[in-house]
């Protein structure tokens, strides 16, 4: 298995929407990993290697509820900038948190850093094949994807959460050493091409919440053997 911070994060909230006082946020980082050995994180060798992915999410929020199965309203939004998504926790029952939701949507301009092929994009996943060609998967895909656990559960004082994306699954069921090179030699995926379903599925069903036992905002061996506390569904 392969963990690595390697998740590039497009925020188009503000960098800080207000937090309340009492218990301090739940920090909740973003991070991807692969759970499949052919598909590796650069720079690594593989079947396929990624190198880069990017997700554009307009919110991040903390979902609770006494019974997992019957949520409630979204808590609230705290959104703090790079990589951290912080949740506030002030008034929250113990053993409260079933999960969180993620909205996918699209940025109305392009960051400092972000690649021209992330325009109006949500996800964009880039990398090369065995074979040495490059590939490129882009999708527009808007939509909301929740990460619910069978329980609710909290964490502990000083712990954090980690938001994590199986980019393994992005590509699974994918053909991509079949597909034909542009003329510039990337193999490309995007809107209007039929496989597209496929990634964004694997997309939409690949995302898990850990606890980051730690609090460092790194997904650990031991915080991955435990096993996610909830995840996600393909449609």
């Amino acid at each position: 298995m392969n963990v690595r911070r390697l998740l590039w994060l497009v925020l188009l909230l503000p960098a800080c929407v207000g937090t309340d006082t009492g218990n301090p946020p739940l920090s909740a980082s973003l991070s991807a990993r692969s759970s499949d050995p052919a598909v590796v994180i650069s720079p690594a060798a593989g079947e396929v290697v990624v190198g880069g992915a990017w997700i554009s999410l307009s919110e991040v929020r903390l979902t609770l509820g006494e019974r997992c199965d019957h949520l409630s309203e979204p808590y609230a939004v705290d959104v703090v900038g790079d990589l951290v998504v912080g949740l506030p926790t002030a008034g929250i029952p113990e053993t409260s948190i079933c999960g969180v939701h993620v909205d996918l949507h699209a940025p109305s301009e392009l960051p400092a850093g972000a690649p021209d092929a992330l325009a109006d994009r949500t996800l964009l996943l880039v990398g090369r094949l065995a074979d040495g060609r490059p590939f490129e998967i882009s999708s527009a895909l808007t939509r909301g994807i929740n990460v619910s656990g069978p329980a609710p559960f909290s964490l502990d004082e000083g712990a954090g959460a980690m938001i994590v994306f199986d980019v393994s699954r992005w590509v699974a069921g994918l053909d991509l050493a079949g597909l034909l090179p542009d003329a510039d030699g990337v193999v490309r995926l995007g809107p209007g091409d039929a496989e597209l379903e496929i990634f964004e599925n694997g997309a939409v069903g690949g995302v898990e919440l850990y606890a980051d036992v730690d609090g460092d905002g790194v997904l650990d061996p031991s915080e991955l053997s435990a096993g996610a506390l909830a995840s996600s569904h393909a449609p």
